[in-house]
């Protein structure tokens, strides 16, 4: 992995920690255009292919990941905001991703 592809690893690490701790809905931030691996891959090349989470679960869209999960989830807590147990399934989800996204970045370069 090169540089530039670990820096975005870490900033998108940064993006799923903030959603991890959001504390509205209106604060977790989970489309395409806000993640910076999704900016590069998906809208810049208009493919996934390249993306350090693609090249690991050999699927588009970040199937294979918690990103459905917490997508999921985060409508859902848009529907009922004050609802904790919702805000605790977006969180949850979201500090999966971070995880499994920190598990991506080769270890000589952590």
């Amino acid at each position: 992995m090169n540089t530039e592809t670990v820096k975005l690893v870490r900033d998108a690490m940064n993006l799923w920690s903030r959603n991890g701790y959001a504390t509205h809905p209106s604060k977790f931030h989970i489309e395409p255009e806000d993640n910076p691996l999704c900016r590069k891959f998906l809208l810049g090349s208009g493919s996934c292919v390249g993306c350090p989470v693609f090249e690991d679960t050999r699927q588009l869209a970040c199937d294979g990941t918690l990103y459905h999960k917490a997508f999921t989830a985060k409508e859902a807590w848009q529907s009922e905001p004050d609802d904790q147990d919702m805000r605790f399934a977006a969180q949850s989800a979201a500090l999966g991703m971070k995880h499994f996204l920190g598990s991506l970045i080769p270890e000589a370069t952590q």
